[in-house]
């Protein structure tokens, strides 16, 4: 998952400074893989308040690259599932 966008960041002392910044579905999807309780505490907030959408995440998770257990993408999906 490489999909980072760069933003401007205007600032007084640097109008010209970017940073490279992770797309939310794919901070989520990151959040999903490690599967603490406090990362899918956020993920559900997230879901909940908009900011990401579950049938992108569902999609981003079907792109994980193959260092992902393929034994965690079903469980993703069903929490995903549950969190709708």
């Amino acid at each position: 998952m490489n999909r980072y966008q760069l933003r401007h960041v205007l600032r007084a002392a640097n109008p010209m400074a970017r940073v490279r910044v992770l797309e939310p579905h794919d901070c989520v999807v990151s959040k999903l893989v490690a599967s603490r309780d406090k990362d899918r505490a956020f993920a559900a907030a997230l879901i909940r308040a908009g900011f990401v959408d579950s049938a992108t995440l569902e999609d981003r998770v079907a792109q994980l690259p193959a260092t992902v257990s393929v034994a965690r993408r079903p469980a993703i999906s069903e929490w995903l599932g549950r969190s709708r």
